[in-house]
This record gives structure tokens, C-alpha cells and sequence, in this order.
């Protein structure tokens, strides 16, 4: 017959088993507070980039030079491209880039 298992083994082998899944609940919830850090701060970035780009598109609009843009956005880390859709195929308007770090983050197209 088989001896039966002390009870001090088996509360420590629970007390074991229950930090094994705490150990893995905690991993898994950093993972998340993680990439939603990421997340949040991409979203900022978009949000900056989107603001850059309707400036620079209101100013074209308003009649400003393409070369008077350059420095728009350069005070918070961002640099603006701005590309003339209209030479010589008939069709006009502006892609305006937005680049934070070099890494494109937002691109807008206006019409004529």
C-alpha cells in the first residue's frame, strides 16, 4: 500500500503552483502596460503630425511658398516634406509628409 502524502508537502507544492501562475499573471499584465505605453505614445506622435500637416496645408492654401514651410514643425522633433503633385501631369495639389526621427508618421494628399 502506498504511504499517503504529508500535508506540509502538499500545502508548500500548492504555495509553489500558485506562485508559478502569479510569476505569469504579473509577465503578461508588464507586457501589456508595455505596448500600451507604445501605443499611447504613437498615438501623440500621430495626433502632433496630423496638426503639422493641416498647418502646412492651410498655409499652401493660403498662398505661402512651398520653401517658406521647411521649418514648420522642426521645434518639436518633426520634419515636413512637401512634395508639388501638379508638375506636368494636370493634376495639382500637394503630398505633405510628416517624418519624427526620420520614420514617416503621417502623409497627406490635398486637392487642387
Amino acid at each position: 500500500m502506498k504511504k499517503p502524502v504529508a500535508r506540509p508537502v502538499l500545502l508548500l507544492t500548492e504555495l509553489i503552483l500558485d506562485l508559478f501562475i502569479f510569476v505569469v499573471c504579473t509577465a503578461v499584465c508588464a507586457g501589456l502596460l508595455v505596448k500600451a505605453r507604445g501605443m499611447s505614445r504613437d498615438a501623440q506622435q500621430l495626433t502632433a503630425a496630423v496638426a503639422v500637416a493641416q498647418t502646412a496645408a492651410e498655409n499652401l492654401r493660403a498662398g505661402a511658398s512651398v520653401s517658406s514651410l521647411s521649418g514648420l514643425g522642426a521645434d518639436g522633433g518633426y520634419a515636413v516634406e512637401i512634395l508639388d503633385r501638379g508638375a506636368g501631369d494636370g493634376a495639382s495639389g500637394y503630398e505633405i509628409t510628416v517624418s519624427y526621427d526620420g520614420r514617416a508618421v503621417y502623409t497627406l494628399e490635398t486637392g487642387g
